[in-house]
C-alpha cells in the first residue's frame, strides 16, 4: 500500500473524529492499516450511538446541536471510510479489547439521565475524541503499509470549524446543575361542594397526560428550566341533576442551579 492511500484513509477518518481540541494530545504508536480501519469505524460508530442517545436522554439545546452535529459528521465520515477501505484494499480488524473501549462507555451512558448525562456526554467525547486525533496523527506520519485512499477518508483534526465546538457549547469540568421540579407530578382535579366529580381531562403544551379518574400525572422529567402549565378541564353533577364544566390551570415549574 502506497504513501498517497495513507493519506485518503485518514483524511476520511479525521474529518469528523476530532471535534475537539481541548487537551493535549498522548504519544502513541500507529496501528497497522486494518486495525487504524478497525479503531476509525469504532469511533463512527460511538459518535452516532452516543449523539442518537443524547437526542432523546439530554434536554440540554447545546447538548443536542452538538449530537445533531456528531450524527451527520460521523455518518457521512463512516461512509468516506468505507468507500477508502475498498479502493485501498485494507481489511476490516477492530479490536474490542482495546481502546476507544466504545461499548463500555455507552453502556454507562445508557444508565443515565438529565444532568448527568450531559456531563458524562461532554467528558466521554473529550476523552474518546482526544485520544482519536493521537491515533490519527501517529497514522498519518507513521503508518506501516502505508494505504493511499485511508488518509482522506477520515478528516483532519479542527476541520469544519468543529475544534471547539464541545468545549465552547458544553464544558466538560462543568459541574452539573442540581434541578428541583424535573420529576413526576401528580394533580387531582378540583372538589366542588354539592356537585358531584364525573370526569376530567388535562393537557400539557397541548399534549393530553393520563388521566385516572381525579389523578392525572405530568411528567417534568429531563425538561429544560421553566414553568409548565396544565390545564384541566373536569365536570361535575349538580344537585339537580345539571351538568358543569370547570376549568383550571396549575402552574409547575422546574427549576435549577
Amino acid at each position: 500500500m502506497t504513501s498517497f492511500a495513507r493519506r485518503a484513509l485518514v483524511l476520511g477518518f479525521a474529518a469528523a473524529v476530532p471535534m475537539l481540541g481541548a487537551r493535549a494530545a498522548v504519544a502513541v504508536d500507529a496501528l497497522p492499516d486494518a486495525r487504524f480501519v478497525g479503531y476509525a469505524q469504532q469511533i463512527n460508530d460511538f459518535e452516532i450511538a452516543a449523539g442518537r442517545m443524547a437526542l432523546t436522554r439530554s434536554a440540554n439545546e447545546n447538548v443536542r446541536a452538538f449530537a445533531s452535529r456528531a450524527v451527520a459528521l460521523h455518518t457521512d465520515a463512516s461512509q468516506r471510510l468505507a468507500k477508502a477501505r475498498a479502493e485501498a484494499g485494507v481489511s476490516f480488524a477492530p479490536d474490542p479489547s482495546s481502546p476507544p473501549n466504545t461499548q463500555a462507555v455507552l453502556q454507562r451512558l445508557n444508565g443515565l439521565d438529565g444532568a448527568q448525562f450531559d456531563t458524562a456526554y461532554a467528558n466521554a467525547q473529550l476523552g474518546i475524541c482526544t485520544d482519536a486525533e493521537a491515533q490519527y496523527g501517529a497514522y498519518s506520519q507513521n503508518g506501516r503499509n502505508g494505504a493511499p485512499g485511508l488518509n482522506g477518508a477520515t478528516g483532519a483534526p479542527g476541520q469544519n470549524g468543529t475544534t471547539t465546538i464541545l468545549t465552547r457549547e458544553v464544558p466538560a469540568h462543568s459541574a452539573a446543575k442540581v434541578c428541583t421540579g424535573d420529576n413526576v407530578r401528580v394533580l387531582r382535579a378540583p372538589s366542588r361542594k354539592g356537585e358531584r366529580f364525573l370526569s376530567a381531562r388535562a393537557s400539557l403544551n397541548g399534549k393530553a397526560l393520563k388521566v385516572s379518574g381525579r389523578k392525572m400525572t405530568a411528567d417534568l422529567r429531563h425538561r429544560a428550566e421553566g414553568n409548565y402549565n396544565v390545564r384541566i378541564s373536569s365536570r361535575y353533577r349538580t344537585a339537580g341533576g345539571k351538568v358543569r364544566t370547570m376549568h383550571t390551570v396549575r402552574s409547575l415549574s422546574v427549576a435549577c442551579s
